[in-house]
């Protein structure tokens, strides 16, 4: 990576470094440092935040930079014969640069963790010796140690300190990866305070032909607002003063919302001798099953970093513990009607809506829905060992994973055939991770294997292609996409004709 220097300064003046001897040199260096992503440069961990940048921004990663002010102390102490003890210490001052994500100042997760410098040593004799550090941490002062040649002699030596670099570890990309994570979660949790706010706004909770069914509706934002009031962010994340003052507000206003509609469902209540029949129970079955696919098309319309949150709330019924939740809150609401005759009722309505419903997502294709919906009937199901559902919504449930499988593989071989190979090895990427993750069903991944063959093959094909037009940056990826696949697929005997490709790719 080319690495660019401004007015590097070396100020010869006591720095605060620890020595037990007075040093033989001493020097601080204010400065500043640019990381960029040059064309033909390998990625690496020296660039990995130029690139993750351009990407959460959709910018060019070759035109995108960001820099670094900086203080360098260096003290070098002759601890014995031959022996130098180099200290150093590595204090970051500013991030410049559009280091900014939807309003959020992330300036900080871009500080490096890591650097270190060449030694120049100028000996009277004309000869020199150069000292190159390991990768150094910043903040610590750091002690490394130089054992100098028999040769070496300090009389009338200079020392030169060039070759600054900072670089990144694993501790930064997690620690990106969590702060990251946490702004996408709060982003869509501000979205579905908002959501829920438009949700409250059309329940009635006095029209006495749907209070059952208006019930769940109160308790889906209920359950929301509980959640909320759990949320905590790390104390890395920042957050812009008008979204904390945007999600305040709408987190008031929703709980008064939701107080107001249990209360005045409450008192209705008590005003009417409420009953319940079969059409009672379907249209709140219906209306479960509106709020789960409700949430899954609001999910359509965000990015899909945000899919997450939004899918923790459209599942509704992820295990026997949600189910106890909600039937508690309908009992207690309900308390004039016969516990067991309500929760028989109410799940023998779920379970055949849920089908019904997931059949029909099955039929049109869509079975992420189909999906989401037969792993709640199969959670409610599990409740009352009297309905004899499982094998039912086991059946359908492997006919809709296979149907999601398959239209991954669906659209990668699309993608292939569009000449677009880097989408068709994501969506391979995910009929892999898919089969593994239902192994128990989809028993081998032939079909995966199969294609990411040929896709290794169209990608060697276009890349050797490329070597002939002289596209060297499309050249290079292709190749080393196309040998990854290959020794991920333990298929080596194509390494040598790619190795030989890429010598041909002009630096």
């Amino acid at each position: 990576m080319r690495n660019i220097f401004f007015a590097i300064i070396f100020l010869l003046i006591p720095v605060l470094l620890v020595s037990e001897t007075e040093p033989l040199y001493n020097t601080s260096v204010s400065s500043v440092y640019l990381f960029q992503y040059s064309r033909g440069v390998e990625a690496s961990m020296d660039n990995y935040f130029v690139r993750e940048l351009a990407k959460i921004n959709y910018l060019n990663p070759y035109r995108t930079s960001y820099g670094l002010e900086y203080n360098i102390e260096i003290a070098i102490t002759e601890i014995s014969e031959k022996k130098l003890e180099i200290i150093s210490r590595f204090t970051p001052i500013k991030m410049f640069g559009e280091l900014a994500y939807r309003n959020f100042d992330i300036a900080s997760l871009f500080v490096p963790e890591l650097y270190g410098f060449t030694l120049i040593i100028n000996q009277n004799s004309g000869e020199t010796i150069n000292w190159t550090s390991e990768d150094l941490l910043k903040g610590e002062q750091v002690k490394s140690i130089l054992e100098l040649p028999e040769s070496a002699d300090f009389n009338n030596t200079s020392f030169e300190i060039i070759n600054i670099r900072f670089s990144y570890n694993e501790k930064s990309v997690a620690r990106f990866n969590r702060v990251m994570n946490e702004i996408h979660e709060y982003l869509a949790n501000l979205e579905l305070i908002n959501f829920s706010l438009s949700k409250a706004e059309n329940i009635e909770p006095e029209n006495d032909d749907a209070l059952f069914e208006n019930h769940f509706s109160i308790y889906d934002l209920e359950v929301f607002q509980a959640y909320l009031d759990t949320i905590k962010f790390h104390t890395d994340l920042v957050v812009p003063l008008d979204y904390e003052e945007e999600w305040q507000l709408g987190k008031r206003t929703l709980n008064s919302n939701l107080r107001r509609l249990r209360t005045q469902l409450t008192r209705r209540l008590e005003l009417i001798d409420f009953r319940l029949d079969g059409e009672d129970y379907h249209r709140a079955a219906e209306r479960i099953i509106e709020i789960q696919i409700g949430y899954v098309e609001e999910m359509g319309r965000v990015i899909h970093f945000h899919e997450p949150v939004y899918m923790r709330f459209a599942e509704f019924f992820k295990d026997d513990t949600d189910w106890r939740q909600m039937f508690l809150a309908v009992a207690r609401q309900f308390s004039m009607i016969d516990t067991s005759i309500l929760q028989n009722k109410l799940i023998a309505e779920l379970v055949r809506n849920y089908i019904a419903r997931s059949d029909e997502y099955y039929i049109h294709e869509q079975y992420n829905e189909s999906l989401l919906l037969l792993t709640s009937a199969d959670v409610v199901c599990r409740i009352n060992a009297e309905i004899d559902c499982n094998l039912e919504i086991f059946n359908r449930m492997a006919k809709s994973k296979f149907g999601i499988y398959d239209s991954y593989l669906s659209i990668a071989q699309s993608a292939m055939s569009a000449g677009n190979p880097d989408l068709a090895r994501r969506y391979l990427g995910q009929a892999a991770d898919y089969q593994k993750a239902n192994s128990g069903l989809i028993l081998v991944a032939g079909a995966v294997n199969d294609l990411l063959e040929k896709l290794a093959w169209q990608y060697f094909e276009e890349g050797r292609s490329a070597v002939r037009l002289a596209k060297w940056d499309i050249a290079s990826a292709y190749l080393v996409a196309a040998k990854e696949i290959y020794n991920s697929l333990n298929k080596h005997y194509f390494n040598e004709v790619i190795e030989h490709e890429l010598s041909k790719i002009e630096k």
